[in-house]
């Protein structure tokens, strides 16, 4: 049980050692360069505009049809209180009469 203990105590070593090895030789930030950021978000040009129109117009339609559901949802919720409240009443004006024994 010990020799495990050990081998895995030696195994962190070796991983610690290797990430900080990894992270000891690009430890200065490098600057980009402009064909970099532009090829990583793709943010030039009249096609991206017409993308992000497009992207966004789909983005407002789901919205739009989850606001419909949570709108479904809340009606049903308002149903189901109303029909239980009404039951509750129904039962308290049938037990107002009775007495403890009868129940």
């Amino acid at each position: 049980m010990n020799v495990c203990l050990a081998e895995k105590a030696k195994e962190k070593e070796t991983d610690r050692q290797k990430l900080f090895e990894e992270s000891a030789t690009d430890s200065k930030p490098r600057a980009r360069t402009t064909e970099e950021i532009k090829a990583k978000y793709r943010k030039t040009g009249v096609q991206d505009a017409a993308t992000a129109a497009a992207l966004a117009k789909d983005k407002l339609m789901e919205r739009q049809e989850k606001l419909q559901l949570l709108n479904e949802h809340t009606e049903e919720l308002q149903n189901g209180a109303q029909d239980f409240a009404s039951m509750a009443a129904e039962l308290a004006k049938q037990m107002e009469n009775r007495k403890w024994w009868q129940l």
